[in-house]
């Protein structure tokens, strides 16, 4: 893969998206995550992790279970070996950060509504804050393939308020290396229950 062989999408599908927080990937998560995803079919994915409190991606974690399950049209992810994962990557001092899929089509694309729970780009976003108190943002980047490059249409879920809806935001995207991680922020109500004296 090529740097050249990336399209970050500048301009958001809709134009009525608020712009979220920037997603920053290291060049080997990026590498990681296009060499399995654009190896097979549309509709596969996998979890995005990265240091405690920094707003950065350092690892991809594929999905084979789910993305094996995969329709044309829908990649529904395997909770049982996410987890696990999951779990393995606490241990490394790393925090689940979002996922990233790829979507059927060319260029630019667009989030999918809630198809019930956990299904659907929105109905997994609604999982992922269920499962992850501490999160209010959700990576959510969705990669097509447009003319020989890749387009990367960098979204990113936000909390909604009191158990509403996961709000879509478009957000900046950038490959960089660990030290030009910002810094993540989490579920303010999260952290009031954590440090109620604060």
């Amino acid at each position: 893969m090529q740097s050249s062989d990336i399209v970050f999408c500048n301009l958001a599908p809709n134009p009525g998206l608020r712009v979220g927080p920037e997603i920053a990937f290291t060049h080997e998560a990026m590498r990681e995550a296009l060499d399995f995803l654009l190896a097979r079919p549309a509709e596969q994915g996998g979890l995005l992790f990265g240091p405690f409190n920094k707003a950065g991606v350092d690892h991809f974690e594929a999905d084979p279970v789910g993305s094996g399950k995969a329709s044309r049209t829908r990649y529904s992810p395997d909770n049982d070996s996410l987890e696990s994962a999951r779990q393995k990557q606490l241990d490394e001092g790393r925090e689940i950060k979002g996922i990233i899929h790829t979507h059927p089509g060319e260029g630019a694309t667009y989030a999918s509504s809630e198809a019930g729970y956990g299904r659907g780009d929105l109905g997994y976003a609604r999982k992922f804050f269920d499962l992850n108190e501490s999160a209010f943002f959700c990576l959510f980047p969705i990669i097509t393939l447009s003319r020989g490059a890749f387009t990367v249409s960098p979204f990113v879920f936000m909390r909604g308020h009191e158990n509403g809806s996961p709000e879509l935001l478009w957000s900046p995207l950038r490959v960089t290396d660990p030290g030009g991680f910002g810094l993540w922020d989490y579920n303010p109500e999260w952290l009031r229950n954590i440090q109620p004296d604060q």
